[in-house]
């Protein structure tokens, strides 16, 4: 079944995957179903269940609307897995990908998700913006000084479009480019895939600052370390599968990233120690002893939590 466009409108289909987010699904389905459809036309909402093991499946159920439709997968794919399988399920013009610990901070975050589709018919990928939920514990703080160099690194390098402005929890692409160009085996995160993809073959990409998502920052030690050690995985992931000459996309000039580094050290010096300690480790010991194959990456329990706006 094909979706067609009504009154002008692109046809959208939201993909979750889901690994043991009962706390917040409903909160996020909820949002999602109340979204204000100004530039498109919400035809379902696919969740599909990577393994999870607590109530996932039983809080989506129970909403009991007919655009939300539920896979149980019983064992754990991994999120690129179970992204395919949203893309091959939908038929939308549209394709939405949003992570199930996350909230739209809007009624018109998917207004403005597919503005750029809208205003430009060559864009084929876009990416929206993560703004954190307020801080309660230590690590969370010294967390959020660290991501407030790389949110002033986004909005100054190549004028906002670059690497950095690409997110893993809120993007979008056109349907036929989505269904062409599915994550292959070699990527385990969606983190910068298709922006490559976009600049090898020349086609369009935009950020979308204005589509913005909360969600809740690392906790624990633990759970910051993992997600550092995601990070630097999938990085050389995209490396190894595009080849080197991408490691351009990811340089910063030394005197932007000394500037903001020092102003987050001046404002908050023992954060930035923290957060400086837990990086050396990840990038020296952690890193070194995982395999760049693994398609299911460690479950990030502290962020996985009912998000109240």
């Amino acid at each position: 079944m094909l979706y067609m466009t009504t009154n002008n409108k692109l046809t959208l289909t939201i993909g979750i995957s889901a690994l043991n987010e009962a706390a917040n699904i409903q909160n996020l389905l909820r949002n999602l179903l109340i979204q204000n459809q100004t530039n498109f036309e919400l035809a379902e909402i696919i969740v599909v269940s990577d393994g999870s093991t607590d109530a996932t499946v039983q809080k989506a159920s129970e909403l009991n609307n007919p655009k939300i439709k539920i896979v149980d997968n019983k064992t754990r794919g991994g999120k690129l897995t179970r992204v395919n399988d949203i893309i091959d399920m939908a038929q939308s013009d549209i394709i939405a990908i949003i992570d199930a610990d996350t909230l739209p901070t809007s009624a018109d975050t998917f207004n403005y998700l597919l503005e750029p589709f809208v205003q430009d018919p060559e864009t084929v990928y876009v990416s929206g913006e993560l703004v954190a939920v307020k801080p309660s514990t230590f690590i969370e703080k010294a967390v959020l000084v660290s991501r407030s160099v790389w949110d002033k690194i986004r909005i100054t390098l190549k004028n906002g479009k670059s690497i950095y402005t690409v997110h893993g929890a809120l993007y979008a692409f056109k349907k036929d480019f989505a269904k062409a160009n599915k994550f292959p085996k070699e990527i385990w995160a969606d983190i910068g895939f298709h922006y490559f993809l976009c600049l090898k073959n020349n086609l369009q990409y935009s950020p979308a600052p204005k589509a913005s998502v909360n969600f809740k920052l690392p906790a624990t030690i633990k759970d910051y370390a993992n997600q550092i050690e995601r990070y630097q995985r999938e990085d050389t992931a995209l490396i190894n599968y595009f080849g080197k000459q991408i490691e351009n996309e990811y340089s910063i000039p030394k005197s932007m990233l000394y500037r903001y580094k020092a102003e987050a050290f001046v404002k908050y010096p023992i954060h930035c120690l923290v957060i400086l300690a837990i990086n050396f480790y990840t990038q020296h010991f952690k890193a070194k002893n995982t395999q760049n194959s693994q398609k299911a990456w460690k479950e990030i329990s502290s962020t996985k939590k009912a998000i109240i706006q």
